[in-house]
C-alpha cells in the first residue's frame, strides 16, 4: 500500500501506511531508502516523522507518561539481548546451520551498504522498473537480514518474487526463481514435504531462505547494472 501509494502521489496515506508498518515489525524500516527515490522526498520524510511521533505517543493515553516510558525501555532492553541469542530463519541463519559463521555486526554492515548502493543510481530513480525493482529487493531484505526472521514472515518474500516475476514478463529466469520459491521456501515446511525431509533437511539447514536469498543477489546485481528498458507493466495498475 505504501509504495503503490507513493507511485500514486499520495504521501499523507502512503506515510500512514509505512508508519504503521514499523511500529509492527521494526525492520520494516528498510523501505525508508524507497522514499528518497521521489521527488517530493522532503514531503514524505517530514510525513512519516509526524506520523511517528504521532504513534509513539498514542499509547501514553493508556498506559500513561512514565508507563509508556518504562515499556520502551523493556522493549530497547529485549532488542539489544535478543540479537546475539537469535540468528533466525535469516540469510544469516542460513550460513550458521552449514558452518559458514559470520559475525552479526560486519555482516549487518555489508548488507546495509548493499541496501544502500543503488541509491547512488539517481539517474534512474525515475524509471518505474528501477523503482519497482528496488521496492522488491527491500521486501526481501528485511526479512533475509532479520535475526529474528520468522516462518510467517516469509508472506513478504513471496509477495516481492511474485511481484518481480510479473516486473519481468514471466522471463525464464524469474519463473525459475518463482517455481523454486513456491517449492523450497513455501510449500518446503508444510505437510506435503514428509517429515523426516523436513526436520532432517530443510529446516536445519533453513532451507526456506535458499532462494530468496539468490533472488535478493541477483536482484541487487540487477540494480546496480540497470539501464534504461521497458517495464512490464510501464505503472501500477490502476485498481491501486
Amino acid at each position: 500500500l505504501c509504495f503503490g501509494l507513493l507511485e500514486k502521489k499520495d504521501i499523507t496515506l502512503a506515510s500512514v501506511w509505512f508508519t504503521i508498518t514499523v511500529f509492527i515489525k521494526l525492520f520494516t524500516l528498510a523501505l525508508a531508502p524507497l522514499a528518497l527515490m521521489y521527488r517530493q522526498r522532503l514531503r514524505i520524510i517530514a510525513a512519516i516523522s509526524l506520523w511517528t511521533i504521532v504513534f509513539v505517543l498514542i499509547p501514553a493515553l493508556v498506559a500513561g507518561p512514565e508507563g509508556l516510558l518504562a515499556q520502551y525501555k523493556s522493549w530497547f532492553q529485549i532488542l539489544k539481548t535478543d540479537r546475539e541469542s537469535s540468528v533466525g530463519v535469516s540469510f544469516h541463519g542460513m550460513l550458521s546451520s552449514f558452518g559458514l559463521e559470520a559475525d552479526k555486526a560486519v555482516l549487518l554492515g555489508l548488507a546495509t551498504t548493499a541496501l544502500f548502493a543503488p541509491l547512488f543510481k539517481w539517474r534512474m530513480f525515475a524509471e518505474f522498473g528501477f523503482r519497482s525493482r528496488y521496492f522488491v529487493f527491500c521486501l526481501l531484505w528485511m526479512v533475509l537480514m532479520n535475526h529474528k526472521a520468522e516462518s510467517p514472515t516469509y508472506i513478504i518474500v513471496m509477495t516481492g518474487i511474485v511481484y518481480y516475476a510479473y516486473l519481468e514478463g514471466f522471463s525464464r529466469a524469474a519463473t525459475v526463481f518463482l517455481v523454486a520459491s513456491l517449492l523450497l521456501t513455501s510449500l518446503g515446511v508444510s505437510d506435503i514435504v514428509p517429515r523426516q525431509i523436513r526436520n532432517d533437511l530443510l529446516e536445519p539447514y533453513r532451507i526456506k531462505a535458499l532462494v530468496p536469498s539468490v533472488v535478493m543477489l541477483f536482484l541487487w546485481i540487477d540494480l546496480m547494472i540497470f539501464q534504461r528498458r521497458p517495464s512490464v507493466p510501464q505503472q501500477l495498475p490502476g485498481v491501486l
